[in-house]
C-alpha cells in the first residue's frame, strides 16, 4: 500500500506541469481572443505554453507574457482576400449591420480563404521551415482550433502527441465546417435559411435540404482543396 501511494504521488508530481502547444485560426480575430484565455490559464497553472499561429496579419490581441509565441506572416497577393480578411474594407463589412443582410457564403468563403492561407504558409520557404520545426517538437498535449485552420489539422496528422480539438462550434470539423450546420435529426435552423426554432413540417424539410447542401459543399469543394494542399507535405514526411 505504501509503495502504491508513493507511485501515485510521484505520478501526480510529474503531472503538475505540461508542455502544451496551441494552434489557433487567424481568419477571424475572435479565435485568438478566445483561445488566449486558455493560454493564460495554463500559464497561471505553471504549464509551459507554446502558441503557433500563421496569418496574413498579426492580431492586436496580446498574449500573456509567459506564452512562447511563434507567429508566421504569410505573403498575400490576392486583392479580394486582402479586402475581406486583412484591411476589411469590403462592402460585406458594412452590410452586416443591416438586419436584412444574410451572408450565406461566409463559411464557405472563410474555409476557402483558410485553404489559401495554409497553402501560402507551406509554399513559403520560411513558413514551411517554421511549420516543420513545430511538427518536430514534442508536446504533452496540443490544442487545435479546428475551424478555418487547415494547417492546424495537418499538424494533427503529422504529430504523434495527444490532441484536443478546440471546437468553437461544439461540433466536429467535417460535419460542422460551417458551424450553422446541426447534426441530424436536430431541428436547429441552418444559417442562411432565416428560419427560427419554431419550424413547420415543410420548413423542417427545407432546413434538412439546407443542411445537406452545406455538407455537400464541404465534401465536394472544400475538402478536395485541402487534400491537394496536404499531399506534398504528407509525402515529405513518409
Amino acid at each position: 500500500m505504501l509503495v502504491q501511494t508513493f507511485l501515485l504521488l510521484s505520478t501526480a508530481c510529474c503531472a503538475l506541469a505540461a508542455n502544451v502547444l496551441i494552434i489557433p485560426s487567424s481568419i477571424y480575430p475572435v479565435h485568438r481572443y478566445t483561445m488566449k484565455h486558455l493560454a493564460e490559464e495554463l500559464v497561471n497553472r505553471k504549464h509551459s505554453v507554446t502558441w503557433f499561429e500563421y496569418g496574413w496579419k498579426k492580431s492586436d490581441v496580446a498574449l500573456s507574457k509567459g506564452v512562447e509565441e511563434v507567429f508566421v506572416r504569410v505573403p498575400l497577393k490576392d486583392p479580394v482576400l486582402r479586402d475581406v480578411y486583412v484591411v476589411r474594407n469590403h462592402s460585406v463589412h458594412d452590410r452586416i449591420w443591416s438586419t436584412d443582410f444574410e451572408d450565406e457564403s461566409e463559411r464557405t468563403s472563410a474555409w476557402l480563404a483558410s485553404v489559401a492561407l495554409c497553402d501560402g504558409l507551406l509554399q513559403n520557404v520560411e513558413g514551411r521551415k517554421q511549420f516543420d520545426a513545430v511538427v518536430a517538437r514534442k508536446f504533452d498535449t496540443i490544442v487545435v482550433d479546428d475551424l478555418y485552420n487547415p494547417c492546424g489539422l495537418l499538424h494533427t496528422g503529422l504529430q504523434k502527441s495527444v490532441f484536443i480539438y478546440w471546437s468553437m462550434t461544439a461540433l466536429r470539423t467535417e460535419s460542422a465546417w460551417a458551424h450553422h450546420s446541426p447534426s441530424p435529426p436536430s431541428y436547429l435552423p441552418v444559417h442562411g435559411t432565416k428560419l427560427n426554432d419554431k419550424l413547420s413540417f415543410l420548413q423542417r424539410i427545407q432546413n434538412l435540404g439546407a443542411y445537406l447542401r452545406a455538407i455537400y459543399v464541404h465534401q465536394s469543394i472544400v475538402l478536395p482543396r485541402i487534400d491537394n494542399v496536404f499531399k506534398s507535405v504528407v509525402l515529405d514526411f513518409l
